[in-house]
């Protein structure tokens, strides 16, 4: 984001998710002043999120997705004493199919998104699949593939595996890649000039159709 001089220039950028027919809008305001630049980061997320690399924002911006829900939804009433350290997710609840994720503005690193899909792989596993270009190179396709928490509760008490992403970059630089499909543990992709492909999400191997 640029710098103005002698200039207040307040710059907001709405992040907007669509997926399962929900959307949940994160907010970015900046507010410059000569040469110092005051970031505010929408609540939930750490001060220093625009920093993060893509796949660590995608991480953070998923789990403030699934509190907001939570959040919204009906709650039981407050436990008294110890605080939960074992909550399970319900797969069945579990968002899957393929949703569009736009972001018109905000950090550069996630403009470049197309679409994402959740997906149960066969094994039990969930996971959210980001198709998208580099954000520093928009001919290249990729990937980026966040197994979720199993156990939201146990990760935040530090007794359980935290979220995890990896980036997956396409072999080829026809531009950013969408989801078209999912085949068990398996995507299947197209990109702007009509190439198709596989991509196996578990084993980050990418094949003809």
């Amino acid at each position: 984001m640029s710098h103005h001089l002698h200039s207040r220039v307040v710059v907001a950028a709405l992040a907007v998710v669509i997926f399962g027919g929900a959307a949940v809008g994160v907010l970015w305001a900046t507010d410059t002043i000569g040469q110092s630049q005051d970031q505010t980061v929408p609540e939930g997320l750490p001060p220093d999120f625009e920093k993060f690399p893509p796949e660590k924002q995608a991480i953070e911006l998923e789990e403030l997705r699934q509190r907001q829900a939570a959040e919204a939804g009906p709650h039981a009433p407050k436990p008294t004493g110890s605080p939960m350290t074992s909550c399970p997710v319900d797969l069945k609840a579990f968002d899957t199919g393929i949703g569009a994720r736009i972001f018109a503005m905000g950090p550069p690193q996630m403009r470049n998104m197309v679409n994402e899909a959740g997906v149960v792989s066969v094994e039990g596993t969930p996971y959210r699949i980001y198709a998208r270009a580099a954000y520093d190179d928009p001919e290249q396709g990729l990937f980026i593939v966040e197994q979720q928490v199993l156990d939201l509760c146990a990760a935040a008490a530090g007794l359980g595996p935290q979220a995890q992403a990896k980036e997956y970059r396409t072999p080829f630089h026809n531009g950013a890649v969408s989801i078209t499909a999912v085949e068990g543990d398996t995507v299947l992709f197209q990109t702007p000039d009509g190439k198709t492909g596989r991509f196996g999400y578990l084993t980050g191997e990418f094949s003809a159709p």
